[in-house]
């Protein structure tokens, strides 16, 4: 009942008013702890590979929808010091649902769209875009929605230098492998990755 309602900026603003970005963060962040337990006690069990609760996708639908709002933003990365972002990265590494992801994708970059924000983001959760880049955007080959969200968010790092350096090695060497080649539409990242692979090369060669 609630995703259709939010649909409309006034009851975006009654929700704001009523506290439902906190409580949809706390259920949000209870819930990936959940889903972490259940994943990891399956692991290496055959048929391990769960489907991701309707309830979930429906209430990271819910929080997009509010992403609209300044208000929203500023409650997900100052008031809940990135719980919520922490949260999100965590389902979305056990999730293979391209819907979840690229929503979930979507509230990351809105959340670090205004710099003072994205600044905050980084002191509280310094390797989101690792975690990001090779747990979840790792897993998704071919999905034009997930490629797209990939490509804003890492346009939101290569506007500083030292926003790009954040994105490790690793990282790195994931962007160049990806079908998408996202790397070549970032001058700054496309240097990056040559010069790491240059002296990647020579480290391995014997003289």
């Amino acid at each position: 009942m609630i995703e259709p309602i939010l649909l409309n900026d006034e009851n975006v603003i009654r929700g704001l008013n009523n506290n439902l970005v906190e409580t949809l963060c706390e259920i949000l962040i209870f819930q990936s702890n959940n889903i972490q337990n259940i994943f990891e006690n399956r692991e290496g069990v055959e048929g391990a590979e769960i489907a991701m609760p309707t309830y979930l996708k429906i209430l990271i639908r819910c929080l997009t929808s509010m992403m609209r709002t300044e208000t929203t933003v500023e409650k997900l990365v100052n008031v809940n010091n990135c719980r919520a972002l922490i949260a999100l990265v965590k389902i979305m590494k056990y999730s293979k649902e391209e819907e979840l992801v690229a929503n979930s994708l979507k509230i990351i970059r809105y959340s670090l769209r205004e710099e003072p924000h994205q600044q905050r983001a980084i002191v509280e959760y310094p390797e989101l875009i690792n975690e990001v880049i090779q747990h979840v955007f790792k897993n998704f080959v071919h999905s034009t929605f997930i490629n797209g969200e990939m490509k804003n968010i890492l346009g939101l790092f290569t506007r500083k230098k030292e926003y790009v350096y954040l994105i490790k090695p690793d990282s790195i060497v994931v962007l160049v492998n990806h079908p998408s080649d996202l790397v070549s539409s970032f001058p700054t990242l496309e240097q990056i990755s040559k010069s790491y692979i240059i002296k990647n090369v020579l480290s391995t060669t014997t003289f």
